[in-house]
């Protein structure tokens, strides 16, 4: 982690910090029942997104090592809080820009939730959506690799006005704003993970990783001494992020446009596979007697998902079982055989899962499958009571799938292997 990153960093949550210190130990206390003086210290981490984008898919090293520090901590009662702060850039709609920094925070919140060992009671979480005040101390805090494009946009923020964005993306043809974009707004869409912890000056653990003090400095003039080094954030990140199980619930919307009541609930079992059952129960007339389409049908279906977080594409394979009761207005009623001889089949499946916002848990499912089922179905006059006039089985071949689902997630808390090595406090 180099100094700038981490230094902007600290900038944007030195208010944060400084109404969090209550919870934190003073820099210098007197251990209770001892001469010994404990020492309150910090550790930081840093994970960074991508415009947008609220979701970890990728730790990055610095977060990783901080949450490893912060589990050994808290596991010999060394840790007082832990403060995690959200960032988005200035780039975007407030309220969006706003939204975007939670959600940001809450997802390194989930990991480190997921990753130690911390009680929910250590932990606080907050946000803050960068303004173009933030973008000018970042500007200034050193030399850029294209100082014309710095001191260009230095000057349109000074100037202020409701035309900020307009002036900055208009400047030099686009060349400013593509400059921001590629090298200075990603600095911004970040979360900072700082963690209060007590040493002993007399009985340090030599074993325990400690990294890079960050203390936020509020004066900018302090960071302008500093020599920074090159930085691009996405070279600090490896795939290694821990694998979380989720409950799906989904609702299929056009069959709701056919007065078929459904439900359907997934859950993943592992990267990469889920296992899914949708319901469908329609019990109603299309406004009259001779047109309906009553059923009952489940469909379980096991999907295989290439990515390991079991998002976009999958394919799947199920099994079919309907019971039906249908008329379209013609001459005649089919019903399944003595009204308890579903049909009977199965299929395959492909689709996509996506997201419809910057909320991670809320997705749209588009699926579509095909299959072959048994039938045996007896044939009714269609009017009320109408007479039985035979029964017919045949194989059906043919479309059985066809989904446009909104769903949304419920996560699973990973359950923590219990080791010899003693806890520093109950969950």
């Amino acid at each position: 982690m180099r100094h700038l990153e981490k230094l902007f960093i600290g900038l944007i949550t030195t208010v944060v910090v400084s109404a969090t210190q209550a919870m934190a130990t003073p820099s210098l206390s007197s251990s209770s029942g001892g001469g010994d003086s404990e020492i309150t210290e910090s550790i930081s981490g840093t994970q960074y997104f991508p415009r947008s984008v609220s979701t970890i898919k990728n730790i990055s090293s610095d977060l990783r090592n901080l949450a490893h520090s912060v589990d050994s901590l808290y596991r010999i009662r060394q840790i007082d809080s832990l403060l995690i702060s959200g960032n988005s850039s200035p780039d975007g709609p407030g309220i969006f820009n706003r939204n975007l920094a939670l959600d940001r925070a809450k997802s390194v919140y989930n990991y480190i939730n997921f990753a130690t060992s911390m009680p929910d009671s250590l932990m606080r979480v907050s946000s803050h959506a960068c303004n173009w005040a933030d973008l000018n101390i970042l500007l200034t805090s050193r030399d850029w690799s294209r100082p014309s494009a710095a001191s260009e946009a230095i000057r349109i923020i000074n100037n202020g006005g409701k035309n900020i964005v307009a002036n900055l993306r208009s400047a030099n043809k686009g060349e400013l704003w593509r400059w921001l974009d590629a090298e200075v707004f990603p600095l911004m869409r970040a979360t900072s993970v700082i963690a209060f912890y007590e040493t002993d000056p007399i009985n340090l653990t030599p074993e325990i990783p400690m990294y890079e003090v960050i203390e936020p400095e509020p004066d900018c003039e302090v960071i302008e001494n500093i020599n920074y080094e090159e930085i691009n954030p996405v070279d600090d990140v490896v795939d290694d992020s821990p694998w979380r199980r989720y409950i799906y619930v989904k609702t299929n919307l056009p069959a709701w446009l056919c007065l078929w009541m459904n439900a359907a609930v997934e859950i993943d079992i592992t990267p990469h596979l889920s296992a899914t059952l949708p319901i469908y129960y329609s019990g109603f007339n299309y406004f009259s007697r001779t047109l309906k389409f009553r059923t009952f049908a489940i469909q379980p279906e096991l999907r295989f998902w290439p990515q390991k977080d079991n998002h976009g594409f999958f394919v799947g394979a199920h099994f079919g079982l309907a019971y039906y009761n249908v008329a379209l207005n013609g001459e005649n009623r089919y019903q399944d055989h003595d009204g308890n001889t579903p049909a009977l089949g199965g299929g395959v499946a492909i689709g996509w899962r996506f997201r419809l916002n910057s909320n991670p848990d809320l997705t749209m499912e588009a699926t579509i499958g095909g299959g072959i089922y048994s039938l045996d179905y007896d044939i009714f006059h269609n009017w009320t009571n109408g007479l039985l006039t035979g029964r017919k089985k045949r194989t059906f071949y043919g479309v059985d799938q066809a989904a446009l689902s909104i769903t949304y997630r419920f996560g699973l808390r990973k359950r923590k292997v219990e080791t010899s090595v003693e806890k520093g406090g109950d969950r």
